[in-house]
Formats: C-alpha cells, sequence, structure tokens
C-alpha cells in the first residue's frame, strides 16, 4: 500500500462517506473477529502498529480510517477509489499482501494494559520533554509529556518568543491527557499514546537505565527525555 506521511501501510483515505464508494457486502462474524484488536507490523517500510477498532474502521500509527471486509481482502480507498488487499492467517501471523505484492507480517499485540497486573507502564515515570529552537535562538518549542506510572499522561505545549530580551509565552496548561501503553523497555520498543480525545501517537524507547526504567523516547529525529525538562 502507497506510503503517505505517518502512514505507511494502509492509504489516507478520502473523507467522503464510505457509502459512496463501497459496495455494501455482509461480513462474517469470525472473520471480523479475528482482525479486531491491536497488532504490531513488519512492513517493507518499517515496524507499525495497526488496530482493527470495528467491522468498519482501522487505525494505522494511530490514524483512523475506514474499511470493509471482503473475503480474504481488506478494501480501503486510494485516491477515491477502492482497493484491496490480500490477507491470510499464518499460524499465529496475520499476512497482508499489497497490490504491489509487497508483504506485511503482523503479530497480535498481547502486552499488558495499562494499570493491569503485569503492567509495563511502571517502567515510564516522570516527566520526558523534547525541545527545538530558531537558528539564531530566537524561537524555540517544547512538549512536555508527564507519566504516572500507572498508564495515564498528561502532554503540554510551551512556546516562547524572545523579543528585546524578554519573553512573550503561550501556555497550555490545561494539557492534553489519555492512556498510554508500554509494549517493553528495549530499544525499538513502542509507546502507545491514546488521548482522551480519541487520537492516537507512537513513541519509541531509545534509552534505559541498568533498572529497565525508559530514560528517552524518540519520534521523528526527536528525543524525549527527562534532561530537557529544564
Amino acid at each position: 500500500m502507497r506510503a503517505t506521511r505517518t502512514l505507511l501501510l494502509l492509504p489516507v483515505l478520502a473523507l467522503a462517506t464510505s457509502s459512496d464508494i463501497f459496495a455494501q457486502q455482509p461480513t462474517a462474524a469470525k472473520a471480523v473477529e479475528a482482525l479486531l484488536g491491536n497488532w504490531t507490523c513488519d512492513t517493507p517500510e518499517g515496524r507499525a502498529r495497526l488496530v482493527f477498532h470495528s467491522d468498519s474502521e482501522l487505525s494505522y500509527n494511530g490514524e483512523r480510517v475506514p474499511y470493509e471486509l471482503r473475503e480474504g481482502a481488506i478494501r480501503v480507498v486510494e485516491d477515491f477509489w477502492p482497493v484491496d488487499y490480500k490477507y491470510q492467517f499464518q499460524g499465529e501471523e496475520l499476512v497482508i499482501t499489497g497490490p504491489d505484492y509487497s508483504v506485511s507480517r503482523c503479530r497480535r499485540q498481547t502486552a499488558a494494559q495499562p494499570g493491569s497486573a503485569g503492567g509495563l507502564a511502571g517502567y515510564l515515570q516522570g516527566h520526558r520533554c523534547d525541545y527545538s529552537s530558531s537558528p539564531d535562538g530566537g524561537a524555540s518549542s517544547s512538549r512536555h509529556l508527564y507519566f504516572d506510572g500507572q498508564g495515564r499522561f498528561v502532554l503540554t505545549h510551551d512556546a516562547s518568543i524572545w523579543v528585546e530580551g524578554g519573553i512573550a509565552g503561550a501556555d497550555d496548561i490545561d494539557g492534553e491527557r489519555g492512556n498510554y501503553q508500554v509494549t517493553g523497555n528495549n530499544r525499538g520498543d513502542e509507546v502507545h499514546l491514546s488521548f482522551d480525545s480519541g487520537a492516537e501517537s507512537v513513541l519509541y524507547v531509545h534509552l534505559v537505565d541498568g533498572s529497565g526504567r525508559i530514560l528517552e523516547l524518540w519520534r521523528d529525529g526527536r528525543s524525549f527525555a527527562a534532561s530537557l525538562c529544564q
């Protein structure tokens, strides 16, 4: 499937109503049930997260898109045209083959949910921040993530501009809240953010200390670390 921005496995879909494009076909309950839930996929473009939320909506790395389940295929829309991606189960793997014959192999995500017994949320606790500034140092921005160690987080945004030695600032003191899930504490493992608003995002473990505590996260070339919260 065509790679577009954050959507590497599944294309950005036209926001026209799916009834205008999809032929209405009954779906087998057992087939839908087999797909529902969280999957971690190895795609030609790298690791990705695929979630089947219902029999008509899925998300890829946090972007929700409509789909229709056909016999042996997942139908999505590319450039206003329906396109089928063949799928099959090979043991515990979900194997998806695109029209260009590219293959993605997905495994069901079985990591414990935040706050449940044996969950990994405790490996990530406290503030983690990123920071960027303009080349001349005249403007800067940062994002602050606070993890409670129990599966909840808060995200705030700061933006400051220096004006003749002073600072004009705007702080999102309300913040955006949600749940987080840690899939592992090895480098490259994923931390899934599910915002209360319905949005989703994925960060990646970048640095861990000797006790397994996650010190730094990574996304799109920017790190989230406690040292950047100063």
